[in-house]
Order: C-alpha cells, then structure tokens, then sequence
C-alpha cells in the first residue's frame, strides 16, 4: 500500500460474541496491506471498552486500523 501524505483510522465494530470471528477475518487484510492495527484481546475486553467505562472514545472500537502519514515514518 503506498504511503500517503496523510493518516488515516479505521474503526471496526464487532459485539463481543463476534470478536474472535471478526479479527480473523480482519488480520489477513491488514497483513496483506502491511497495515498497522489494534484490537480489544478478548470478547470482556470489548465489553469493558463498549461500557464507556475506560474512555468515551473507545465505545464502538472492536479493532482500529491505523495508516501512518510518510511524515510520521520519517519522523520514526
């Protein structure tokens, strides 16, 4: 995938009985794309993060895929 001049997020939802069944679709594509992501690890997990209890704006964030922008590798 080639580097653009800026970032991008992507957020996947999943409920928590889904979670494994999602990340196994999800982590072949990010691979394939050499995407860098994020996931909750397990189905309470994703619970906690939905409850709002960690941070408002993990509600509705099973898996965040994260684009870097060429800036911030050459700043790595």
């Amino acid at each position: 995938m080639p580097t653009l001049e800026h970032g991008w997020n992507l957020h996947v939802s999943a409920r928590p009985g889904d979670l494994d069944a999602v990340v196994r679709l999800v982590l072949p594509v990010l691979a394939r794309h050499v995407c860098h992501g994020k996931f909750a690890r397990d189905p309470d997990t994703l619970r906690r993060l939905n409850s709002g209890a960690v941070r408002d704006r993990a509600v509705g964030k099973a898996i965040t895929v994260v684009r870097s922008t060429a800036a911030s590798w050459a700043r790595a």
